[in-house]
């Protein structure tokens, strides 16, 4: 439902002692009934005021159709949206301290333009040049977490207390960082995207062998 003045928008219900005989306006925009004429003609106004403004993406300055027409597209992209990307997108989205939706977009976008993540379909380039679909099965960092297992894109496993932030800084490698994530007992910083490599398996043929590939070949 598109947002008035960056507020929820509340249909007015039709009279409760409406006549089924009894004449009355109708906004066909909002599909709301009306008795006045008057209150019918400031709805009307309103709806094709610019005041309005997407639920879903946050563009404002719309009427209401337009409002409605941007959800209805926001609705589709997301229908066509990676399910293996969703929770590491909205866990990065969620540690950020910006207070702009297109701050957090660029901090998230930042991060991981050079990443991938588990179950995510990319195109490996093989020694001879091919591409090949394959699927990413596991992020393998030079680095491993206190208990052995392996870093997950760029931060050893942090500790309960511990908490990653994105930082106001502009250089993609502080947009991200651990204060106290540590690794062997040392403090770590965020490892370039270049170093880590990726455990992959062929789209076509999911009973085949998993390789492992760099980040420059993918």
């Amino acid at each position: 439902m598109p947002l008035l003045h960056r507020r929820a928008f509340i249909r007015q219900s039709p009279p409760a002692d409406l006549r089924p005989d009894e004449e009355v306006f109708l906004c066909k925009i909002t599909h709301e009934i009306f008795r006045s004429y008057d209150e019918f003609f400031e709805r009307t106004i309103l709806c094709n005021s610019l005041v309005w403004s997407c639920a879903l993406t946050g563009r404002a300055g719309l009427t209401y159709l337009e409002a409605v027409e941007s959800e209805r597209r926001a609705k589709q992209s997301l229908q066509s949206f990676p399910p293996s990307l969703l929770v590491p997108l909205l866990h990065l989205a969620a540690l950020s301290r910006r207070c702009r939706l297109s701050e957090v977009c660029e901090d998230v976008y930042t991060f991981v333009k050079d990443r991938f993540f588990p179950g995510e379909t990319v195109d490996v380039t093989g020694r001879n040049g091919a591409r090949l679909a394959c699927e990413i099965l596991q992020v393998d960092s030079p680095h491993s977490s206190a208990n052995g297992a392996p870093a997950a894109n760029g931060y050893a496993k942090p500790a309960a207390d511990d908490a990653i932030v994105i930082s106001d800084s502009d250089e993609e490698s502080d947009a991200f960082q651990s204060p106290t994530a540590k690794v062997n007992g040392k403090k770590t910083k965020p490892l370039s995207p270049s170093v880590f490599r990726y455990t992959v398996r062929l789209k076509r043929d999911e009973h085949s062998e998993p390789f492992t590939v760099r980040a420059n070949q993918i």
